[in-house]
Parts: C-alpha cells; structure tokens; sequence
C-alpha cells in the first residue's frame, strides 16, 4: 500500500520547486501531485469542485511549462487520481488538471524519480 502525504487547501499558493513531498492542493480542484508510486511516474490528486458538475477531466503535462505538449482526455467524473506513467526519472514536470464546464487549475509540479 503506498501512502501519499500532503494535506488539500483551497486556493493554496503554488509549491516551491524544490517541494516534492506533503503539497497543497492549488486552485478550485485542489490538484496536488506526488512521485510515484514507481519510478518514472507522478500521481495526481484532486477534488470535485463544488457546485459543478463535472462530465470528465483533462490533465495536461509537459517538461517545460512555456509549451503543452502531453495530456490523458476524458478522465471519468468519478476519479480523484490520475497516476501519468512512462516519464523520465529525474526531470520536473508540470501539470494541470481542466474538467467539463470549469477552467484550468493553476500548474503544479513534480520530480519524476
């Protein structure tokens, strides 16, 4: 069983850089993202926002946040987790999260180790 650490707080500021561990979640999905569980991968956290009616979610990543280049689509309304697979250990990446009739999250980022 792997235990994820943070706690979520609406409307947090983003995380430093060089925080990798016990993030709080940023903007109305309160999205926060950990490493792991296994090496090249980050898992992603968030909430339903209230009052909205979400259909599904996008996550949007990339290793560089000047340009978007990866996403996973049409993530099921019902999922809180979202674990992106197959990136390099030892690079940063940044992430955010959209869903149906509400805007993006504010990026969040984390090491791949």
């Amino acid at each position: 069983v792997v235990k994820y650490q943070g706690t979520m707080k609406t409307d947090a500021s983003l995380n430093p850089a060089e925080e990798t561990t016990g993030r709080r979640g940023v903007g109305a999905y309160n999205l926060r993202a950990v490493t792991g569980p296994a090496q090249g991968q980050v898992t992603l956290f968030w909430n339903q926002p209230r009052e909205v009616d979400v259909v599904d979610y996008n996550v949007v990543y990339t290793d560089t946040p000047a340009v978007e280049k990866w996403g996973a689509l049409n993530i099921p309304s019902s999922q809180r987790s979202f674990t992106v697979r197959g990136l390099t250990p030892g690079v940063r990446y940044y992430f955010w999260l959209s869903g149906t009739h509400l805007g993006q999250s504010p990026w969040v980022s984390e090491l791949a180790k």
